[in-house]
This record gives C-alpha cells, sequence and structure tokens, in this order.
C-alpha cells in the first residue's frame, strides 16, 4: 500500500495556524499585562509592588541567567 501523500499547502497551512495562535496568545499576555497594571495603580500600591519585586529578584536571581 503506497504512502498518503499530504496536500499541497499543509505546511503553509500549518505555519499560517502556528502564528495565528502566537498573535492570539500575544494578544491576551498584552491585556492581561494591561489589566495588572491598572489593578496595581488603582490600588495604589505601586511603591509596595516594585519594592516586593526588587527584593525578590534581588535575592533570587532568575533560573535563566544561572549557568550549568
Amino acid at each position: 500500500m503506497a504512502k498518503r501523500k499530504l496536500p499541497k499547502n499543509y505546511l503553509d497551512n500549518a505555519v499560517k495556524e502556528i502564528i495565528t495562535a502566537i498573535n492570539n496568545l500575544n494578544n491576551r499576555l498584552t491585556s492581561v499585562e494591561s489589566v495588572f497594571s491598572t489593578y496595581v495603580e488603582w490600588m495604589k500600591h505601586d511603591k509596595k509592588f516594585k519594592k516586593y519585586l526588587e527584593k525578590k529578584y534581588k535575592d533570587n536571581p532568575p533560573v535563566q541567567n544561572e549557568e550549568k
């Protein structure tokens, strides 16, 4: 039995779907960042939140920066 051939535009369609999914994720992430920023600003926790982040990342550097 012969192998079934893929449609001519199979690869193009797959790449387009991946690009669309990435763009959707980017839009959702941007929305979440905007809402979170607005919330922090609304609750007037700017200084507390910045202080917390500075302390957290000063004590625990991100894993990506560590070399093996």
